[in-house]
């Protein structure tokens, strides 16, 4: 994600189900913004959906636990800064494996200035897969619409 770019390639770029925010250095997040731009034609479109932080932040589930067949799953959740980490456990029988996940968290107005640092402009956005649009407080999704400049 962080090393290619089409050169004006594509009309339409997406990234969808919150592929976004897991490398730890910001910069390298920010090179796939720059790979996905480079990689559009002049006017093509971007569709980028993720979590939004501030649904997130208020209505995280901090612990859970689910049976799966004879496994179960447990997961630890908190917000830490702009990062949402999450332990996952599994087990099964005896054996026990651990996981660990970070993602970095974004306000719309970063997502924007992020968007139009290159040369991208959002000009539609929803917040949820039903096409209703995105509230700040309420929307579980950020789902963007930009096209390339």
């Amino acid at each position: 994600m962080r090393n290619f770019n089409f050169k004006g390639s594509f009309d339409l770029a997406v990234n969808l189900f919150t592929s976004f925010g897991y490398f730890e250095n910001e910069n390298e997040n920010l090179k796939v913004l720059k790979n996905v731009s480079s990689s559009l034609k002049k006017g093509g479109y971007f569709v980028f959906d993720h979590i939004n932080k501030k649904h997130l932040t208020d209505n995280i589930i901090p612990y859970s636990r689910n049976k799966y067949n004879d496994s179960i799953m447990i997961q630890r959740r908190k917000i830490e800064g702009n990062f949402v980490t999450k332990k996952i456990i599994i087990k099964k029988g005896q054996k026990k494996n651990e996981y660990y996940e970070k993602l970095r968290l974004y306000e719309f107005e970063e997502m924007k200035k992020n968007f139009e640092s290159v040369g991208i402009k959002i000009y539609k956005s929803f917040g949820d897969y039903y096409g209703n649009n995105f509230n700040r407080n309420n929307s579980a999704r950020m789902i963007l619409f930009g096209i390339k400049k």
